[in-house]
């Protein structure tokens, strides 16, 4: 596997990293050859094309990267072409099923198939001897029902809709032999596949090209810090890589990685948030400030934070301090109370913030109390609306603190009352 250093660098560099096991191998490439026959006088002519070269021609017109041919019972078929460093070959060894799994993956990809695991065979001892790696087309499909039973191996019965089929008993695989401590060697390779291959075009659609790389998942992790969701950040990258077809992955990718993100995080995302102002609190030596209350079932009730650069604010700009809570945007519906102020060029500077459970004069007390123990000292002004439960709870916490009502609401509710 690749390291994260590595990853980054190809995915600058390609957008579609190869992985070590692609070294370099010497083997003869088996395209199919057009005959050629001589005149009397000793000079080579091209034989009369027949129709299967013909088509051989319209397609190598169409897309370089495999040839065409009809056998004599009219079947179809198309070869990849590709280095012949990156193709698979006979007495080829490997140290292990999944090193040459990749290896046939990513021949794959360059040749506009995906590829996956399928039979594998046990000697009498019951100790795997053969391995098949086939095209993904290979089979077919005989399902009638809408639906799919199927058994895990815990036993579990489940059902999945079925969808369409694309297999078509195409034969292109490699057959690995278990060698021992030498690892596995490559016994048969049938390159020859019985369908259209994937064109340059639609390659980005693939299995094998729909999977994140670890610089795909640390760029949408940096560009969830901005606010920039998966599918921006995926139209930000195509214009980093040059077109959709270098990013190595789709939209849809990106929206699912997020999906799982927070699935995985599920009912931990309180914890996750506590853990982080504790690293926070440890590197910057205790000047970030926070707290957090919790109710009997240990859900997050109250959280409050300042930051070093918030407290720096107030102790220079503090006189004046507004606190609105009007915000409830978020997944929980809790209350979000920013602490603000004004600084000397007539700009919003933010002091700290809470989140509450409710508007009531129980959760502002908490959150005044909080904030008094994290600031150096009391605002000479405290300015609100016409909450009746910040009221109650400035006249507990600081009942000698002047006490104004914010002159934006009283303005824009003049029009209704007067």
């Amino acid at each position: 596997m690749i390291d994260n250093e590595t990853s980054l660098v190809y995915f600058v560099t390609d957008c579609k990293p190869t992985y070590s096991v692609l070294s370099t191998f010497c083997s003869s490439s088996s395209v199919p050859q057009f005959s050629h026959q001589s005149k009397s006088d000793g000079t080579d002519q091209e034989e009369e094309p027949r129709q299967s070269e013909v088509n051989l021609n319209y397609f190598e017109e169409e897309n370089q990267n495999f040839s065409y041919f009809k056998s004599p019972n009219g079947q179809e078929f198309w070869t990849p072409i590709t280095d012949a460093q990156f193709k698979p070959r006979v007495n080829q060894f490997f140290n292990s099923i999944e090193q040459a799994y990749l290896f046939y993956q990513d021949y794959g990809r360059m040749s506009g198939f995906d590829v996956r695991k399928n039979e594998q065979k046990k000697d009498k001892f019951g100790n795997l001897s053969h391995k098949y790696i086939r095209c993904s087309n290979a089979g077919c499909s005989d399902l009638t029902s809408a639906t799919i039973s199927s058994v895990d191996d815990a036993g579990t019965s489940s059902q999945r809709r079925r969808t369409a089929s694309r297999r078509c008993l195409c034969e292109a695989k490699i057959i690995l032999k278990y060698m021992g401590p030498q690892g596995f060697v490559v016994l048969s390779f049938v390159e020859d596949h019985n369908h259209p291959l994937v064109s340059e075009e639609g390659r980005k659609f693939m299995k094998c090209n729909r999977k994140l790389s670890f610089a795909h998942k640390s760029f949408l992790f940096d560009a969830g810090k901005v606010n920039i969701g998966p599918t921006r950040a995926y139209s930000v990258l195509k214009e980093f890589c040059g077109s959709f077809e270098n990013v190595g992955a789709s939209a849809t990718e990106f929206k699912n990685f997020g999906r799982d993100v927070k699935a995985r995080i599920g009912e931990h995302d309180a914890d996750i948030v506590i853990d982080k102002f504790k690293m926070k609190q440890g590197i910057t030596k205790n000047s970030f400030y926070f707290e957090y209350k919790q109710d009997v079932e240990g859900h997050l009730t109250g959280l409050f934070w300042a930051d070093p650069i918030g407290r720096k604010n107030y102790s220079i700009f503090g006189d004046v301090l507004a606190f609105d809570a009007t915000y409830r945007t978020n997944r929980y519906s809790m209350v979000f109370v920013p602490f603000t102020g004004v600084d000397n060029h007539w700009c919003n500077v933010t002091f700290a913030a809470a989140l509450l459970e409710k508007e009531d004069s129980d959760n502002f007390e908490w959150a005044l109390n909080a904030f008094k123990k994290s600031m150096d000292h009391d605002p000479k002004c405290i300015i609100t609306d016409q909450c009746l439960g910040m009221k109650k709870a400035l006249e507990i916490v600081w009942n000698e603190v002047p006490h104004r009502l914010c002159m934006w609401h009283i303005m824009n509710k003049m029009s209704s009352k007067v």
